[in-house]
């Protein structure tokens, strides 16, 4: 609430002149600083009492305005120009106005002072100027919200409006003496309110120099308690002038939080990373941001905005942006409108998102459009980038399985002839191993090229992952189709120079033809598998053309894993063991275990048919698991000197569990881990899919040995002795069987010399005769196996030799 201040009395003795149309003249100005006009006038039925001259069209213009009604306020424009402010008189006594050549900031608290000047001039003109109606406009004054401080000529104070007080901070006791306006001054002064440089001004101006103010002086200034008044003198004629004092306080803020604002808003548009934009109806930028600037290749927005002389020169093709405004005018909004556009600062086409709404006018009319432009090249060229490696192989740059599917569906569905071709790298693995995963990235991608260069036009070259290519060729017979089969062959065999390394593979293939052997995609791929499947069976390196034998082949090598995968729980499974012998003893060391299936229809199913099943149906964990814990509980009744062999897949190494199998085995049966060697096929080695080193140590730590199967038949024998650490080799049967030649015998000598220099034991496989017995002997092969010293053994038969001191196969 605003506090109470006294006020001046507003005594009739106080006015130079005591005529009623002095007072009214007064009046007339009031309203005209009320209303912040130049001039006011009292009209009644027998006078006009202007303060000031105005034009007289003006003066004219605002006595002719249609009278408001009796308590209102009207502000309006006039006719000929300018504004004009006016109320009727209360009682029909005249009206009071005032005019101006400009629109005055008049607000609501205004229009309530200038209704209550016009109901005090009423009064004075109805009542004769009675003090009591001098009493009423004090009041009147003193609760209106602006301050008002009349001075006249001699610098005396007749009116000092209640709320004037306030603003100035003018105590009680110092307005009952009545100062004037020098000692106003000085009192603010001496009370801190006002500067000395403040002091000075209004000395000058309004006391040594009045002779040079404006009629009407309008400023600001703070006062010490934080608040804004805006000041507005205007010179009464006679001398004197008329004071307002409006607290601007909460207008300043107000002001100051919308510039902030504004501010704000200018830098946030400024700093936007999407371009914004404002454009009149032909689609011409008029506003941007720095952002859209850039986006189109310059450094300014002034740049940018100078350079849009014709708006479709964004265009990177013609009816872009008719079409862009046809649907944003159609539908006041277009919301992702994707086009391409030029970027008028360098020429380069680039790939955007543009939303836009429309404006319009006060007449509802379509003024212009603001949007937002969002540069989404780069998301394009990924998405066009992700698109194209969901049909292509990210290592070689070939079709991957998915885009060779798509292109053999739409051969198929033309009727085409077709032949398809797929094709297994034999041996890759090894490249891996030996010279690391970066070599073998390498190769694939020498064989890609390779495979790439075969196909014409229309074919397709594919890598389906791993080592294995495929290829879709359009009219192409049986014999064509083997022609390329043989091309394939050779470009795989053709060296490459890897890691700095001349490496050679070899490929298995299988060829499948349309319409005889499918019409279908899945039914001409696995036509094509089943002939690979054969290549690959019958000693690689090779190429097969489906046949529909190969399909009953296959059917029963399904029904026979599905009866592999019974014949555990059937009990069809059995292990015989094969001696070890010391070829300087003829005594057994040890015995291998060896896999045996008797099935309950076909009689026995040889190993090496049945074991390559259980790896690639996954059944060799299991199966390899109860063999080992089963071999371990029959050994577990040998002689302490007798040593068990077991087989084990590269496949059931990796498998994760190996080690908790082979630790239960060890455990259940009580037979000691120094005892037991495992052998690994060099074979399996290349096939599989894991580092198998640090489990080879972790076994050899349980004092498990380790013997590498096989040995010499695979394509980097001496790179696995490097790699893993082994106790035995076991030369391969071939290599015993043909020990009669020259070559192979000096193969074999070489092998033995390198296994004493590395400390490896050596066993010779497959020995059949006496011949080759002395042979071996003869070599320096420590230890052999074969059919010479009997056929396997069943655990038990093994057992009671052993226990009569009589060993088996001795």
């Amino acid at each position: 609430m605003r506090k109470a201040a006294a006020s001046m009395d507003f005594e009739r003795e106080a006015f130079p002149s005591p005529s009623p149309d002095a007072d009214l003249r007064l009046l007339a100005r009031l309203a005209a600083v009320t209303a912040g006009l130049p001039w006011g006038v009292v009209a009644t039925p027998e006078a006009e009492t202007w303060s000031g001259t105005p034009p007289d069209a003006l003066a004219r213009a605002a006595l002719s305005l249609p009278a408001p009604a009796d308590g209102a306020v009207v502000a309006e424009a006039l006719p000929v120009g300018g504004y004009a402010v006016s109320a009727v008189l209360p009682g029909g006594h005249g009206r009071l106005a005032a005019v101006g050549p400009d629109q005055p900031p008049i607000d609501p608290a205004a229009r309530a002072d200038f209704a209550q000047a016009a109901l005090v001039v009423a009064r004075l003109v109805a009542e004769g100027q009675s003090a009591r109606e001098r009493d009423l406009m004090r009041r009147a004054l003193d609760y209106m919200d602006q301050g008002l401080l009349v001075v006249q000529p001699d610098l005396g104070v007749p009116v000092l409006s209640r709320r004037t007080a306030e603003l100035l901070h003018l105590p009680d006791d110092f307005l009952a003496g009545r100062p004037t306006f020098p000692e106003i001054i000085a009192h603010q002064y001496e009370t801190g309110t006002i500067s000395a440089e403040t002091v000075g001004a209004w000395f000058n101006a309004y006391i040594l120099d009045r002779a040079h103010l404006p009629e009407v002086d309008v400023y600001e200034r703070d006062t010490f308690d934080g608040k804004t008044l805006e000041v507005r003198t205007t010179l009464m004629p006679g001398g004197g002038f008329a004071r307002t004092f409006t607290d601007q306080t909460a207008r300043r803020r107000r002001d100051a939080a919308i510039a902030a604002a504004n501010a704000e808003n200018r830098r946030l548009f400024d700093n936007m990373t999407v371009g914004l934009y404002r454009a009149d109806v032909d689609g011409r930028p008029i506003r941007a941001n720095l952002a859209l600037a850039r986006l189109n290749g310059f450094e300014s927005v002034e740049d940018f905005l100078a350079a849009v002389r014709n708006p479709r020169d964004l265009d990177a093709a013609p009816g872009r942006l008719d079409e862009f405004l046809r649907r944003l005018f159609r539908d006041d909004r277009i919301d992702d409108f994707v086009s391409q556009v030029r970027r008028l600062g360098t020429g380069e086409l680039l790939w955007v998102a543009e939303s836009a709404w429309v404006i319009r006018d006060e007449a509802g009319e379509i003024a212009g459009f603001e949007g937002t432009v969002v540069d989404t090249s780069t998301r394009r060229r990924n998405e066009e980038e992700t698109a194209r490696l969901a049909w292509q192989d990210s290592l070689t740059g070939l079709n991957n399985r998915s885009s060779f599917v798509r292109q053999l569906s739409g051969d198929l569905a033309a009727r085409r002839r077709i032949a398809v071709l797929l094709l297994d790298l034999d041996r890759f693995k090894a490249v891996n191993d030996t010279l690391g995963h970066p070599a073998g990235d390498d190769l694939l991608r020498v064989i890609g090229g390779r495979m790439a260069a075969l196909v014409g036009p229309g074919d397709l070259a594919a890598r389906f992952g791993g080592d294995e290519f495929a290829m879709v060729l359009r009219d192409l017979d049986a014999e064509g189709a083997a022609a390329l089969a043989e091309r394939a062959l050779e470009a795989v065999r053709a060296p490459a120079t890897i890691a700095g390394r001349e490496v050679a593979l070899g490929a298995s293939i299988g060829i499948a033809l349309a319409p005889q052997d499918g019409e279908d995609p899945t039914e001409l791929m696995k036509a094509a598998d089943m002939a690979l499947y054969r290549a690959k069976g019958e000693g690689r390196y090779a190429w097969r053309s489906f046949a529909p034998e190969m399909a009953d082949e296959f059917e029963a090598r399904r029904r026979l894993e599905l009866d592999l995968r019974a014949a555990l729980d059937r009990g069809e499974l059995a292990l015989a063991y094969q001696p070890v012998i010391d070829v300087e003893t003829g005594r057994p060391v040890g015995y291998e275990a060896l896999m045996r299936w008797t099935h309950a229809e076909h009689g026995s199913v040889p190993a090496d048919e049945f074991i390559a099943i259980a790896e690639e149906a996954r059944l060799i964990g299991p199966i390899g698991a109860w063999a080992l814990a089963q071999a371990c509980a029959d050994a577990a009744r040998w002689p302490q000197d007798r040593d068990l062999w077991v087989n084990v897949s590269a496949v059931q190494l990796a498998h994760g569990v190996f080690e908790e199998e082979l630790d239960a085995a060890l455990r259940d049966s009580g037979y000691p881990a120094g005892r037991l060697l495992l052998e690994i096929t060099e074979t399996s080695l290349m096939d599989g899919r894991s580092d198998l080193a640090p489990l080879f140590a972790r076994l050899r730590a349980r004092g498990v040995r380790m013997a590498l199967d096989d040995f010499g038949t695979g394509y980097s024998s001496l790179g696995y002795l490097r790699r893993f650490r082994f106790d035995v080799i076991k030369i391969d049967r071939s290599f015993v069987r043909d020990l009669a030649e020259p070559e192979t015998a000096a193969i074999v000598m070489s092998v033995l010399d390198l296994s004493r220099r590395l400390g490896i034991a050596t066993v010779a496989e497959g020995v059949e005769s006496e011949t080759q017995l002395r042979a071996l002997r003869a070599a320096g092969c420590g230890f052999v196996q074969g059919h010479h010293f009997g056929p396997a053994l069943d655990a038990a038969t093994i057992a009671r030799g052993l226990e009569r001191g009589n060993p088996p196969n001795r």
